[in-house]
């Protein structure tokens, strides 16, 4: 792969095709994404009635809980190069990626992403655990070659029948470390159990800071609403605001 990251002969591979994602795969991705602080997410998938499916189905339980959706993007399984849709995909920086589709148009965007921008592959989710497998094995050299130095391929992509388990191991009660700067924000800080009621909506102006642990360091919370031009003078932001979240992952490295 010296010239390029496309699969040489992407026509003589044999496709492994999406399935249908269970309720419970599509819960278990959203609860380890809660798990892991997730605010916002980039939805990635192929062009297949199935893809197109499962990705609506994951959005709808995302949002459900106020959860963001930055951008949803999707790929043919046969392009020229798929760097419009890598560009798309890494644009906003998102602190998760959830990526699904058939294997063979799966490898070839990762191998794209890991090739073309700064995607981080220990941030990525599949969505569609039957393709996993064959994902990794077309994807897994370039993933871990080129771009390792900025991202080392190992744990391309999770898959969401580990989830719960990868979910569980994560529940440390150290205290969670939240400082907002810029624009003013509303802060939901919800129960345990459910990411509907009850909750508690909080507003977190510039400077603020959030402190949460014990047991309610597995409370669900996000932003559900920013509060435009609110930014105080000399916080170092014209518009828009910034988390920075302290805490004890559990993650090596």
């Amino acid at each position: 792969m010296t010239h390029s990251p496309r699969l040489s002969t992407p026509l003589a591979v044999r496709d492994t095709l999406p399935e249908p994602a269970t309720d419970a795969e599509v819960d278990a991705l959203v609860d380890l994404a809660d798990r892991l602080d997730v605010q916002s997410v980039v939805i990635g998938h192929g062009r297949d009635d199935v893809s197109r499916q499962n990705a609506a189905r994951f959005v709808a339980r995302w949002e459900a809980g106020d959860g963001e959706v930055l951008v949803r993007v999707s790929w043919p399984e046969e392009a020229a190069s798929w760097l419009r849709q890598s560009r798309r995909l890494t644009g906003p920086e998102p602190d998760l990626w959830v990526l699904g589709g058939a294997a063979a148009g799966l490898a070839q965007v990762t191998r794209r992403l890991a090739w073309s921008t700064l995607w981080q592959p220990r941030r990525t989710l599949a969505l569609g655990s039957s393709t996993v497998r064959e994902t990794l094995r077309l994807a897994g050299a370039a993933c871990a070659g080129r771009n390792a130095r900025r991202s080392p391929g190992r744990g391309a992509v999770a898959d969401p029948r580990r989830c719960r388990g990868v979910s569980a191991s994560r529940r440390d009660l150290a205290p969670v470390v939240s400082l907002s700067i810029g624009d003013t924000c509303r802060f939901r800080f919800g129960n345990t159990e459910t990411r509907n009621k009850p909750y508690q909506d909080i507003d977190l102006a510039s400077g603020d800071l959030f402190v949460f642990g014990g047991p309610s360091r597995l409370a669900y919370h996000g932003i559900p609403k920013v509060y435009p031009g609110t930014a105080p003078h000399g916080c170092g932001l014209e518009a828009g605001r910034i988390n920075i979240t302290m805490r004890v992952t559990g993650l090596d490295g």
